[in-house]
C-alpha cells in the first residue's frame, strides 16, 4: 500500500519549479473542450442567446405578463446579458499568468500537479462540452485552474463567478476578460434573470466549446471539509443533455489542496462570528502582503472524467424481454421459425454473454420457460405464441387510420399500410437498443473479421499472407473505423478503445465466433447463433445511415444545393415507404423512417463535417472537404457483408388480429 502512494505521488510535477516555469508568452493552441464545425466568440455567444428561440418567446410572454412592448423586454434582456457574459483577452490572461508565476515562486514551495490525470484528461477532450468541477477550499482556486489549463495547452474554461468580484472596480472587468461569467448569489424574485441566465448557461454548454467550471460546493469551505453539493448551476448545466441537444456530458471532478491555505486567518476569524471583509480592489491590493508569507505546496489533480450516458448505461439492468428480442430477431433476419425451447436456449446463451461483458441481467434461468411466457404476455402488443412460434403481432393498417391522424405526422405522411409494417419491428427495436451499449464494438469487430476474410478468400491465389500482429493492427483499424461512423449514435465509453478491442478479441474467440491462425494471419468467421444475434443489433442502424447516405447523394447531389433538416427526413421518409411496400429486402429496415434516429444521424454527418449547417438560419449543405458519395460507398460495403436475407417481414407475413 506504502509503495502504491509513494508511486501515485511520484507522478506530480512542480510547474513552477526551475526549468518548468511556463512560457506565456508561447503560442497558445489549446485542445478545445467540445469540438465544433464553427467556432462563436464571446460577442456571438451573446448574440446567440438573444437571438435563441426560448428567449425570443420570454420576451413575448413577459412583454404580455407586463402590458408593455417586446423592444422594453429585449433591453433588459440585453442589459443582463452583458452583466452574465463572459469575455476573452489573451494579453490579460498571458499578463496574469506572468503575475501568478511570480508571486507563486515567491510565496510557495511548488504548484503540484498530477501529470498522468492531465493526460487522460487530454484523452477525453473534444467529444462532448465538459463541466469541470473543483473543490472550493480558496480564492485561489479560481487562478491556479486556470493557469494550469494554460500550462497543458487545454482550452481555459468559463468560470461562474459571484457578483461580489464583478463588483471589484477594475478586477470585475479584469476576471471577464480571462473567462469568468457571474451570478447572482439569489434571483428568487427575479423571475426575467433567471430565465436569461438559465439560457446563458444552457448556450454556454451546448453551442460553446471552452468548457465551463464552477464550485458545487457553492462556497468556500471554511472548515475544510466538503460541503453539502448544492445542485442549481449543475442542473441547470446538464439540461442540453437531457433535452438531446447534445448526445453526451464530461464531467471532470478537481481536487485542489494546500499546505496552508492562503485565507486561514480570515476562515478562522469567521468561524468564530467575525463578519466576512467585503471584496473590494482595495482589499485585493491589501491583500498581496502575503508575499512576505510561505505558504508551501499546492496540489491539484484531475479525477477521472465522467461520462454522463456511460454512468447510466452501465448500471442498466438487461432483463428478459431485452434478450428475447435480440434473439427473435435474429432469427427472425434470417426467416427461421423460433419455438419456446430455442428461445429458452438462446436467452441461456446471451445472458452468458452478457455476464461475461459485465452487464447486469435479471433472467432467472432456473424458471426460464416461465419468464418466456410471461415476458411475452406482457409484450403481447409485439410478439405473442403462434402455433407454438413466437410471431410478430399484426396491427390492422385500417385501425391506424382511425386511432392516427396522419395530416399531423411531422415527418412525410406516411400510409397506414406503411406504419403497420413497421409498428411491430419499431417496436421490439426498443428493447434491443439497450442492449447495443455492450454489443456496439463487439460486432464492429466482427464485421471488421468479415472484411478481412473476403479481402483474403479475393486474393488467395496470389499467396498474400500476413502476419499475426498485422492482422490485429487492421482489424483495430477497421474496427475503429465503424467506431467512428456510429460514434453519435452508440454512446461508448472512450479512452478505453485498446482494452476493449484484446477483451472482444477473446470475447468472440471464446464464443467460437473468430477464429485466427497465428502461422499466417488468416481470419475466419463463423456464422453462428451468437454472431447473428450481433450483428442484427447492429444491421437497422446501418439500414438507417445507408439509406440516409443514399436519400441525400439522390436529392441534394450538389454543394449548390441548400436543404433543412426537415427536407431530409421527409425525402427519406417517403422513399423507405416505397421500398417497404414494394418489398425491397436489400438494406431496408422499418427504422429507417424512425425520426429521433435519423437525426442523430444527420447530426453525426454534420458534426463528422459531411454536411455543413448555417448557424443562423439552420440550413445544410454539401461539405467540400468530405465525400458523401465515399461514404455511401464504405455503407454499401458493410450492408453487404450482413448474412441475412431480410429485415423486416411484410404484412402479409404478420399473423393474428390486433392487439392494440
Amino acid at each position: 500500500m506504502a509503495k502504491a502512494q509513494n508511486d501515485y505521488m511520484d507522478n506530480f510535477e512542480n510547474i513552477i519549479g526551475a526549468g518548468n516555469e511556463v512560457d506565456m508568452m508561447k503560442d497558445y493552441k489549446p485542445l478545445v473542450a467540445y469540438k465544433m464545425e464553427n467556432y462563436l466568440n464571446p460577442k456571438q455567444l451573446k448574440a446567440h442567446v438573444l437571438k435563441s428561440e426560448k428567449i425570443t418567446k420570454l420576451i413575448n410572454h413577459y412583454a404580455q405578463k407586463q402590458n408593455c412592448p417586446p423592444s422594453k423586454i429585449e433591453q433588459q434582456v440585453k442589459v443582463i446579458i452583458d452583466e452574465i457574459g463572459l469575455d476573452r483577452n489573451m494579453a490579460i490572461i498571458r499578463w496574469c499568468g506572468i503575475a501568478i508565476t511570480c508571486i507563486g515562486k515567491r510565496i510557495c514551495s511548488g504548484i503540484y500537479v498530477n501529470n498522468n490525470s492531465v493526460n487522460e484528461l487530454k484523452k477525453s477532450l473534444g467529444r462532448s462540452p465538459v463541466l469541470y468541477l473543483p473543490t472550493h477550499r480558496s480564492y485561489m482556486d479560481f487562478i491556479l485552474m486556470s493557469y494550469i489549463c494554460f500550462y497543458y495547452d487545454i482550452e481555459i474554461p468559463g468560470i461562474a463567478g459571484g457578483m461580489d468580484f464583478y463588483s471589484m472596480f477594475a478586477m470585475g472587468t479584469m476576471l471577464r476578460k480571462t473567462g469568468a461569467f457571474f451570478m447572482r448569489r439569489s434571483f428568487s424574485d427575479d423571475e426575467l434573470y433567471w430565465d436569461v441566465f438559465r439560457e446563458y448557461v444552457y448556450a454556454l454548454v451546448a453551442v460553446y466549446h471552452i468548457g465551463v467550471e464552477f464550485f458545487i460546493e457553492g462556497t468556500r469551505s471554511r472548515n475544510f471539509k466538503s460541503l453539502v453539493p448544492k445542485i442549481g448551476l449543475l442542473s441547470m448545466a446538464l439540461l442540453p443533455y437531457f433535452t438531446g441537444e447534445v448526445s453526451d456530458i464530461t464531467i471532470v471532478p478537481v481536487s485542489v489542496s494546500y499546505e496552508k491555505i492562503l485565507e486561514e486567518q480570515l476562515f478562522v476569524y469567521e468561524l468564530l462570528g467575525v463578519p466576512k471583509p467585503k471584496e473590494s480592489t482595495k482589499g485585493f491590493f491589501k491583500a498581496l502582503k502575503i508575499i512576505d508569507e510561505r505558504f508551501g505546496k499546492m496540489y491539484l489533480d484531475f479525477g477521472k472524467p465522467i461520462s454522463i450516458i456511460y454512468q447510466q448505461q452501465r448500471r442498466i439492468v438487461i432483463n428478459t424481454f431485452n434478450l428475447l428480442s435480440l434473439y427473435y430477431s435474429s432469427q427472425l433476419y434470417n426467416q427461421s421459425p423460433v419455438n419456446i425451447d430455442e428461445l429458452a436456449r438462446g436467452i441461456t446463451l446471451l445472458k452468458g454473454l452478457f455476464q461475461e461483458l459485465g452487464a447486469h441481467v435479471s433472467t432467472n434461468l432456473n424458471a426460464i420457460k416461465p419468464e418466456i411466457i410471461k415476458t411475452v404476455e406482457i409484450h403481447s402488443n409485439i410478439v405473442h405464441f403462434h402455433q407454438a412460434n413466437l410471431r410478430f403481432t399484426k396491427v390492422a393498417a385500417e385501425q391506424l387510420a382511425q386511432e392516427i391522424d396522419m395530416a399531423k405526422l411531422k415527418g412525410y405522411a406516411l400510409l397506414p399500410q406503411t406504419m403497420a409494417i413497421a409498428l411491430p419491428s419499431l417496436s421490439l427495436q426498443l428493447y434491443i437498443n439497450p442492449c447495443l451499449f455492450w454489443l456496439a464494438r463487439p460486432a464492429y469487430l466482427i464485421m471488421a473479421a468479415l472484411q478481412i476474410q473476403q479481402e483474403q478468400q479475393q486474393f488467395q491465389n496470389l499467396q498474400k499472407n500476413s502476419s499475426h500482429s498485422d492482422l490485429l493492427a487492421n482489424l483495430s483499424h477497421k474496427t475503429a473505423e465503424l467506431d467512428q461512423i456510429f460514434k453519435y449514435e452508440f454512446i461508448i465509453e472512450s479512452n478505453r478503445e485498446d482494452e476493449e478491442f484484446h477483451r472482444n478479441l477473446h470475447l468472440l474467440k471464446t464464443y467460437d465466433i473468430l477464429k485466427i491462425t497465428t502461422e499466417n494471419g488468416l481470419v475466419t468467421v463463423n456464422m453462428n447463433d451468437c454472431c447473428r444475434v450481433l450483428l442484427s443489433a447492429l444491421a437497422p442502424f446501418l439500414c438507417v445511415y445507408y439509406q440516409l447516405v443514399v436519400t441525400i447523394n439522390k436529392e441534394f447531389p450538389t454543394g449548390q444545393c441548400t436543404f433543412t433538416n426537415k427536407d431530409i427526413l421527409t425525402s427519406i421518409q417517403e422513399r423507405i415507404e416505397q421500398l417497404l411496400l414494394e418489398n425491397s429486402q436489400r438494406c431496408v429496415h422499418p427504422y429507417c423512417l424512425a425520426l429521433d434516429n435519423l437525426n442523430i444521424a444527420i447530426h453525426a454527418l454534420i458534426q463528422e463535417s459531411y454536411l455543413l449547417k448555417n448557424r443562423e438560419n439552420g440550413d445544410l449543405r454539401r461539405s467540400p472537404h468530405k465525400s458523401l458519395s465515399d461514404l455511401e460507398q464504405q455503407l454499401a460495403v458493410y450492408c453487404d457483408l450482413m448474412p441475412f436475407k431480410q429485415y423486416y417481414m411484410s404484412g402479409d407475413q404478420i399473423v393474428i388480429d390486433s392487439k392494440l
